[in-house]
């Protein structure tokens, strides 16, 4: 699988992870052998891909040029939360899939990253905040030398599931602990991203406000993603927040 740019082909793990659990799927449904080489091919080059940092966490750079919005030049090499947590995701699906332990311990180290705090011009993802008594974690979606929070909602969610899929093959109590907080976050900063009446904003920080804006497709995508945290947390506030979002725009 090959993802191109301007008729370049890129190194994009956000995109090589749908690709590789869309093949899991079909190869689940079919039984065709030939989905599950094409996922596990797919996932040995993102991995090939990958470096891993002093701590032993796998990290999957970016190593094409990207301006979101002309606001702002995220350099190369940069980072995301939303691949970290897609790829961690797509490693759980394969060793669900096939029961083969390299998978696993692929996943062991991935998340890892996790756990790296905030460093600037270093990998990172997790961004811990203190407000008042409470500890938020936003799991940034974008990651480069000197940008500011941006805080994107999908990308964070992203990321969360990751945490999530990891806790549910190893019962890691960070990993419960990192979603957990991850989906409060969300929660508790519903009224910073929804716009009453309207498309939602693509980020909960005023940066990534300025710079994204409010696109229809993502607010749809994120209406989804509220529900599907109300059945994972059994918190019905989420799906009242995603029927409030279906709402303020139906599509």
């Amino acid at each position: 699988m090959q993802v191109k740019i301007n008729n370049v082909a890129v190194y994009h793990p956000v995109n090589s992870a749908w690709f590789i659990n869309q093949m899991l799927s079909s190869y689940r449904v079919t039984k065709n052998r030939e989905y599950l080489r094409r996922a596990e091919a797919t996932t040995r080059y993102i991995l090939s891909g990958s470096f891993s940092d002093a701590s032993g966490a796998t990290w999957f750079p970016y190593n094409f040029r990207h301006t979101p919005g002309n606001r702002m030049n995220m350099g190369r090499p940069w980072y995301s939360g939303m691949a970290q947590g897609m790829m961690l995701s797509t490693l759980v699906n394969l060793y669900e899939t096939t029961g083969n332990t390299y998978w696993k311990t692929n996943a062991d180290r991935v998340f890892k990253s996790y756990q790296v705090p905030k460093r600037n011009g270093q990998p990172w993802f997790q961004n811990k905040v203190l407000e008042g008594s409470k500890i938020y974690i936003w799991f940034e979606e974008y990651v480069g030398k000197d940008i500011p929070s941006t805080r994107v909602v999908n990308g964070h969610i992203y990321a969360a599931w990751g945490a999530y899929d990891y806790y549910r093959i190893t019962k890691n109590p960070t990993a419960q602990f990192m979603f957990n907080t991850a989906a409060t976050v969300i929660r508790d900063h519903f009224n910073v991203y929804r716009r009453p009446g309207g498309i939602s904003w693509y980020a909960a920080s005023a940066f990534g406000q300025y710079v994204w804006r409010t696109p229809a497709t993502y607010h749809k995508g994120v209406t989804s993603q509220l529900a599907i945290l109300g059945r994972q947390t059994g918190d019905p506030i989420f799906a009242k927040q995603s029927a409030l979002l279906k709402a303020d725009y139906p599509g």
